[in-house]
C-alpha cells in the first residue's frame, strides 16, 4: 500500500535580489504559457511551456509563486550579499515586466525575521499571509499588503504556518500542531477546518467548493467535498489512498493522486464519478500545477530512489500528450501566460 506523509517544504527567506537579466525578450511561445521554476542550488529560471528559450531569472532564489494579477512575483532567497542591510530571512515583493521577465528596481523587505512555513496571494493580488517567528514567539501567521503596509499578526501561541486564503479573502486556512483551522483575516472565530483534522484544501475557481483529504485511521486517506462556508461535507473516494490536488478553471473536473494503483494521478467530477486514471507511471509526487486555461497541468516524476531528483511533465487534463520538460527541476513551479 502507498503511504502518504504530509509534509511541509522547509521554507528559507523571502526577498528579493536586483540581480537582473539584460538579455533580449526571447521569442513569442505559440500557446502564451511560460513555466517559472528553481533548481538547485537557490536557482530560477524561465521557459517556454515546451522547455525551450530557458532562462535565468535570479540566483539564490526558490519557491516562486506570481501574484493572481501576474505582476509580481514572490520567492524565497539566501542571498548573501545584502545580509548587512536587511535580516537574513525577509519577506518582500517584486514587480515584473513581463515583456522581457526583469524585476522592475531594487524590492523593499516586506518584514524581517524568520518568514518559514509559506506564504499566500490573496485572490486579488493585494495582500500576503504568511508565517514567521520574527518576534521569538514561534512561528505565527501574519497578514501585510502586498506594498509593505499594515502588517498584522493573526496569531499569538502555538506553533502556526502554511497559511492560504479562502476565496473571498475573508477568511484563511492554517495549520497548526492541533489540526487543521480556519480564521477571519482579522484573526477573529478560530476554529477547526469541519471540525475535523483535513489536509489542505484546494478551492475550486468559482469559489464555491472546496476539497481536501481526511484521515480517519493511520495509513488511510480519501477525499471530501463542501462548500466553502464549510456545510454539506461528502466523501468522493473510499480507496483510503487518495489526495486531492486541484481543480480544473471550469470548476468541472478536480485532479487528484491515488495509491490504488501504485501511485498516479486521476480526475473526476466534483460529485466522484467519472474517475479517471490520467498517468501510468506508479511513483507521482503529490503534486501538480494546473495551466491558467486549465487545458493542461505539470507534475513531478522522481529520476532517483530517494526523490531528490525529478522530471517535470506536462500532459493535458484529459490524460494526452505526456511530455517531459527536462531532468533536474525541482517541485516548485507555477505558470506565466503571455498577454
Amino acid at each position: 500500500m502507498k503511504r502518504y506523509i504530509i509534509f511541509i517544504f522547509p521554507m528559507l527567506i523571502v526577498f528579493f535580489s536586483d540581480c537582473r537579466n539584460n538579455n533580449p525578450a526571447e521569442p513569442k511561445n505559440k500557446s502564451g504559457y511560460k513555466i517559472i521554476y528553481d533548481v538547485a542550488p537557490d536557482k530560477i529560471f524561465i521557459m517556454n511551456e515546451d522547455g525551450s528559450d530557458k532562462k535565468l531569472l535570479l540566483i539564490r532564489g526558490r519557491y516562486p509563486k506570481f501574484s493572481p494579477d501576474r505582476q509580481q512575483i514572490g520567492f524565497y532567497s539566501n542571498d548573501r550579499r545584502i545580509r548587512d542591510r536587511v535580516p537574513l530571512l525577509s519577506l518582500c515583493v517584486s514587480k515584473i515586466d513581463s515583456s522581457d521577465f526583469i524585476f522592475l528596481g531594487e524590492t523593499i523587505p516586506r518584514e524581517g525575521g524568520n518568514v518559514i512555513g509559506g506564504f499566500d496571494w490573496s485572490y486579488d493580488s493585494e495582500k500576503i499571509v504568511y508565517s514567521s517567528s520574527s518576534d521569538g514567539s514561534g512561528k505565527q501567521i501574519y497578514i501585510i499588503n502586498a506594498d509593505g503596509t499594515g502588517c498584522t499578526k493573526l496569531t499569538n501561541s502555538g506553533t502556526n504556518f502554511a497559511p492560504m486564503f479562502f476565496p473571498d479573502a475573508q477568511k484563511i486556512f492554517y495549520i497548526t500542531s492541533a489540526g487543521t483551522m480556519v480564521m477571519n483575516i482579522d484573526g477573529s472565530d478560530k476554529h477547526k477546518l469541519m471540525n475535523l483534522y483535513t489536509g489542505r484544501p484546494s478551492f475550486s475557481p468559482d469559489g464555491t467548493k472546496m476539497v481536501f483529504s481526511i484521515s480517519e485511521q493511520a495509513d488511510f486517506v480519501d477525499i471530501y467535498i463542501a462548500n466553502t462556508n464549510e456545510t454539506n461535507l461528502m466523501q468522493l473516494t473510499n480507496d483510503g489512498m487518495s489526495i486531492s490536488l486541484g481543480w480544473s478553471p471550469n470548476s468541472n473536473k478536480i485532479i487528484f493522486d491515488s495509491g490504488r494503483d501504485g501511485g498516479d494521478l486521476y480526475s473526476m467530477n466534483p460529485d466522484g464519478s467519472e474517475q479517471k486514471r490520467l498517468t501510468n507511471s506508479g511513483n507521482i509526487v503529490p503534486l501538480i500545477w494546473i495551466s491558467p486555461d486549465g487545458e493542461k497541468f505539470a507534475y513531478a516524476l522522481p529520476t532517483t530512489f530517494e526523490h531528490t531528483q525529478f522530471s517535470i511533465n506536462i500532459m493535458t487534463t484529459d490524460g494526452r500528450n505526456d511530455r517531459s520538460l527536462g531532468i533536474g527541476i525541482s517541485t516548485n513551479l507555477d505558470w506565466y501566460q503571455n498577454e
